[in-house]
């Protein structure tokens, strides 16, 4: 299961299945702003770049340091095809 923005926080990793990985989709800062801005369009998200850094933006580095042993970084810089391919790659290890 993919949930965007869950965990948000280290406890919430407990309310996971004992097996279960935290994929970490990462990209260039400025390709995350320009698909944040997307969303922002096409989608009923409020964001712009004066906001600055959310909660849940503070939070990560404390979360995936918590939990290493259960992360698993993936590039989101490609096409979603790409993107999707290897998330359900982990999937299936």
């Amino acid at each position: 299961m993919i949930v965007d923005g869950f965990p948000s926080e280290p406890y919430h990793v407990t309310k996971l299945p004992s097996g279960a990985k935290l994929v970490c989709l990462e990209v260039p800062e400025n390709v995350r702003l320009e698909r944040l801005e997307f969303r922002t369009q096409t989608s009923a998200r409020r964001w712009n770049p004066d906001m600055g850094p959310g909660l849940r933006d503070h939070q990560l580095p404390f979360l995936l340091q918590e939990h290493a042993s259960r992360v698993v970084k993936v590039s989101a810089a490609g096409h979603i095809e790409d993107i999707a391919r290897d998330v359900l790659s982990i999937a299936f290890r």
